[in-house]
């Protein structure tokens, strides 16, 4: 294009517009092999990471717009990476922090249930805490401190 370009003659815009066609039609081709393969940053650590830090208010948008990612894709991304959506993965992050303050506190069930956030009432915190654990929170912290 280069050379077209420093010799110009009657045909020269012609031919540089035919090789830009020609150059995009190849990008436009690659396109979807490239996006698919296109190399991720480390982001299966960094994710889980992220939800540790804000496990109480983090909506799937949020983590979407600090990963610069749209939130369906973010969606598709973290059941790839991690095989359960992202509800499913917060949710096991806020069992694991209920896990440590059960053991590592005093604190009542209730508090802890407020601490987990989301859209919990203390019952339905209480239901999926029960389900994960095969007890209830206030066995399950008698069953640890022994």
């Amino acid at each position: 294009m280069l050379s077209q370009k420093c010799s110009p003659d009657i045909y020269t815009d012609r031919i540089i517009t035919e090789m830009l066609m020609s150059l995009l039609m190849k990008l436009s081709r690659n396109w979807p092999a490239a996006v698919e393969s296109a190399p991720v940053k480390n982001v299966d650590h960094e994710i889980p990471t992220f939800l540790q830090e804000n496990y109480s208010t983090v909506p799937l948008e949020e983590l979407a717009g600090h990963l610069h990612y749209t939130v369906p894709y973010c969606s598709r991304f973290v059941k790839k990476i991690f095989g359960c959506t992202f509800s499913q993965l917060l949710n096991q992050i806020r069992f694991q922090k209920a896990d440590l303050f059960l053991k590592n506190s005093s604190l009542t069930v209730n508090q802890i249930s407020k601490m987990l956030g989301g859209n919990y009432s203390l019952s339905s915190s209480w239901e999926a805490f029960t389900a994960l654990n095969f007890s209830s929170m206030d066995s399950f912290r008698v069953r640890r401190a022994s």
